[in-house]
């Protein structure tokens, strides 16, 4: 009997069985925690994006009205609810939004939180007792003057005349020709300003260099660092309708030379505003029922290409604008760009094209000189 016992005590069949069966349990535990790991971190990161785009929503409205908290915290708060967080709505109170109207600057936190009552649940750590997580995550925002030593990317290849004053003291409008020396221009400031946010703005084809310039006529234009040095692919109607729903090379800013194209670029045009409504079809412009503003899906938003809008869209673009007094010449000629300013793209209207002009546009920074006040292009920027 001693024998027989020793022998079953010796014998090794089926030990193999129980290392798999053990290191089983092993793997899948360590498989488990990743899993959920993987997803508490895409969770964090979606929270973040959520926190970075909320918190930009906000300082554009609050660049449009820079005394408007109200209006910043509520755009950043709806803009926030217009995105998911592992497939459930984001929220934000009025208390995860902190306006500093000083700095022009939106601080949005988002919370998945137990406290809150919308922890992130997790699927394998239950077995260990873990049915939740807590994320969270902060970004601030501002909207800044962009100064001498910033310029605009991925603009219009449209330029336009500046607004000038009528000798009657108000403002050129679509109806307007500028007449010197009873008409003023102001070289050092532009015509457009805080107040002239959703001002529709019409576009209308040149009817030639030289006087009389219309406040409405438009340019199209060639990103040439010189007459014959091309880079962004140079003229032709294709090249310059893509550089409507597209983005050109380059930054541009205030002095920056570019050169007129030498046709009316009517059909190219025509198509290149179609392209690029059809990148946001559902964007409208909200004048009543709540803030005026753009209102469309989100937009991604990169370092150098940040969309101004209060809601952000693809068809909001920065617009070179030009000397009303200096227009270029029929032809390839010289285009000097004096100011920048941006429009949300709203559609056509017989034979002209309309939009409504904004307070922010996408700016990129090249240098680190003061900000100089009373632009109205603000850049939008993330600073935390």
């Amino acid at each position: 009997m001693f024998s027989a016992i020793k022998k079953r005590i010796t014998d090794e069949r089926g030990a193999t069985l129980v290392l798999v069966a053990l290191s089983m349990v092993a793997l899948v535990s360590v498989a488990a925690l990743a899993v959920d790991v993987g997803m508490l971190l895409t969770a964090r990161s979606e929270a973040q994006r959520v926190a970075d785009l909320s918190a930009l929503a906000g300082a554009g409205a609050l660049a449009q009205l820079p005394d408007n908290a109200d209006l910043a915290r509520e755009v950043a708060i709806r803009y926030a609810e217009m995105n998911d967080i592992r497939r459930d709505s984001a929220i934000v109170d009025e208390g995860d939004v902190q306006v500093d109207l000083a700095e022009g600057r939106v601080t949005v936190t988002v919370y998945r939180t137990s406290d809150r009552g919308n922890p992130v649940n997790t699927f394998f750590a239950r077995v260990f007792g873990v049915n939740d997580a807590d994320i969270s995550a902060i970004a601030a925002a501002e909207a800044m003057d962009p100064g001498p030593d910033y310029g605009v990317v991925c603009p219009l290849p449209i330029a336009v005349p500046d607004r000038w004053l009528e000798q009657d003291g108000t403002w050129s409008d679509k109806n307007d020709t500028f007449d010197p020396p009873n008409d003023f221009y102001d070289v050092d400031a532009t015509g457009y300003n805080e107040t002239s946010i959703g001002d529709p703005v019409f576009l209308r084809q040149a009817g030639g260099g030289g006087g009389n310039m219309n406040q409405s006529w438009y340019y199209p234009w060639t990103p040439f660092a010189d007459e014959n040095a091309v880079i962004d692919g140079g003229g032709g109607g294709s090249n310059y309708r893509e550089r409507f729903s597209g983005c050109m090379e380059g930054l541009y800013e205030t002095g920056t030379v570019v050169y007129s194209e030498p046709g009316a670029m009517v059909g190219p045009t025509d198509k290149g505003f179609k392209d690029l409504y059809a990148l946001d079809p559902t964007a409208y412009w909200n004048q009543s029922g709540g803030p005026a503003g753009c209102v469309a899906r989100p937009s991604a938003v990169t370092e150098t290409n940040v969309h101004g809008c209060v809601d952000g869209s693809p068809r909001v673009k920065a617009v070179p604008m030009f000397d009303p007094g200096m227009p270029p010449e029929i032809g390839r000629n010289e285009l000097t760009i004096t100011k920048v300013g941006s429009m949300f793209v709203e559609g056509k209207e017989g034979g002209d094209f309309f939009g409504r002009w904004l307070g922010t546009t996408g700016v990129v920074g090249k240098g680190e000189s003061d900000p100089a006040s009373g632009s109205i292009a603000k850049a939008l920027r993330l600073v935390q």
